[in-house]
Order: C-alpha cells, then sequence, then structure tokens
C-alpha cells in the first residue's frame, strides 16, 4: 500500500516536471490545472472548397454548415452528396 503511494508521488513529481505552466499543489500532491488558458482569436481563413477542393482566391468563399465553399453551386453539390451517401450507407444496414 505505501509503495503505491510512493509510486503515485514520484509519478506526479515527474508529471509536474514536464508541465510548466500547469500549478502543482504541494498539500494534495496532484497536478492543478492551470489558472489561465488563453483563447484563440485568430481569424479562421479556410484553404480550400470543402465541395470541389479549389483554393479560394482572396476573398471569395461561401460559407454553410459549418464548411466553405467556392460558390452556391458547390454548396448544393455537396448536400446532394451527402444525401446520396447516407441513403446507401441507409440500404447496407436494412
Amino acid at each position: 500500500m505505501s509503495e503505491e503511494k510512493e509510486i503515485e508521488k514520484t509519478e506526479t513529481k515527474e508529471a509536474a516536471t514536464n508541465l510548466e505552466p500547469a500549478v502543482v499543489d504541494e498539500k494534495a500532491g496532484k497536478i492543478a490545472k492551470p489558472a489561465f488558458t488563453p483563447k484563440n482569436t485568430a481569424r479562421q481563413v479556410p484553404a480550400a472548397c470543402a465541395a470541389c477542393g479549389k483554393n479560394f482566391p482572396k476573398k471569395m468563399w461561401y460559407y454553410r454548415n459549418a464548411n466553405f465553399f467556392c460558390n452556391v453551386q458547390c454548396y448544393k453539390k455537396k448536400i446532394e452528396d451527402d444525401k446520396k451517401k447516407a441513403a446507401k450507407e441507409s440500404e447496407k444496414t436494412a
């Protein structure tokens, strides 16, 4: 029993040395969560169309359903493709 506690203490100390931003609680002997985690405020810039895979020129894109598309036609094409895939999967399971 005491050997297990010693092993746990050494593991927590080793983990504490590896993680610099984490706060170590000496009384409990455990690693606490960081006091502050900065939020990523960088603007999301898409690289390519979700439907056809074309690269975007400058700032011309169409955003729907958490994806970026070239235009409305690509968006509609993606929806149709997703419906076809769902139909095929439902046929396989049935």
